[in-house]
């Protein structure tokens, strides 16, 4: 096993790899993505595959962003409709991004926290179990990957060769028998990680609607909006909040080498739905 500091110099040597075959799938340059892959091989013993973990707790950090985003244009929405005035809007959006954002912890330190007990649980049956009943277990491995279109003598060749390691097979079990992954460590930091983001993110269009407010009050650039006035107020919050969460958008898409265009479109049509939706909600309840 390698120490803390030999894993250091590796620690991002997946996601090099990553955007190497990636980069060499996107031109369909199989020259670039046979040399990717050769020039790392001997590595992947040491430090394993951990691209999709950190992408993974991106998405988390992200998630969380998008949501802080959208709840605040979901309150500040539905305030403005109701007739509170700038000042009580304000306070009451801060309030509820900080509340928002703790309760978006929360939500996932007791996901997660069940989530490694039922994983811990479920490991040791299935140890149990294979210690009990090696051949049951290991017709149930053979019969999973016949029905997934292995021969079944090579099922069996196979399974019988991965038995040997006992807690690597019953890991395999875990993930192909139970649909269950290993659970993502560090719980407490990750929790901390998306209820900081959920709580910027929720408080970023308020603080930025009245920086832009300010600026054109003092006329320091051309006067577009009315920066007098509730209506305007409300365009600029709007506006910021759309854009931010736009953003997020394309930030997700590029982590992915996805389609940017699309994935920021998508996101800005759910900032423009959570501008829209407490108006049309107002709208139906007062008919």
């Amino acid at each position: 096993r390698r120490g803390p500091r030999a894993m250091a110099g590796t620690r991002n040597m997946p996601a090099t790899r990553t955007r190497s075959t990636v980069a060499a799938y996107e031109v369909g340059d199989s020259a670039a993505s046979r040399a990717a892959h050769d020039s790392t091989l001997r590595e992947w013993e040491e430090d394993g595959h951990n691209c999709g973990h950190d992408q993974v707790l991106e998405n988390e950090r992200l998630e969380a962003a998008i949501a802080g985003v959208c709840a605040t244009l979901l309150a500040g929405s539905a305030l403005s409709d109701c007739g509170a005035d700038p000042l009580t809007s304000r306070r009451v959006t801060n309030v509820l991004g900080i509340a928002g954002g703790l309760a978006y912890g929360m939500r996932l330190w007791s996901f997660e926290t069940w989530y490694r007990r039922h994983y811990k649980r479920e490991y040791q049956r299935e140890k149990w179990e294979l210690e009990n009943y090696e051949q049951g277990e290991k017709e149930e491995m053979v019969g999973l990957f016949a029905h997934k279109g292995l021969d079944r003598n090579d099922a069996e060749s196979v399974v019988g060769t991965m038995v040997a390691s006992k807690d690597f097979f019953v890991g395999l079990m875990m993930t192909e028998e139970l649909n269950l992954r290993e659970p993502l460590a560090r719980t407490e930091v990750r929790t901390a990680t998306v209820t900081g983001c959920y709580v910027l993110a929720a408080l970023v269009p308020v603080v930025l609607t009245e920086f832009f407010v300010r600026l054109f009050a003092a006329g320091w650039c051309v006067n577009l909006l009315c920066a007098q006035g509730d209506r305007c107020r409300s365009l600029v919050f709007a506006g910021v909040g759309i854009v931010i969460v736009g953003g997020l958008g394309a930030r997700r898409a590029s982590m992915s080498m996805l389609s940017v265009s699309t994935h920021t479109l998508e996101t800005v049509c759910l900032g423009i739905a959570s501008v829209l939706g407490p108006k049309l909600v107002m709208y139906f309840l007062s008919t």
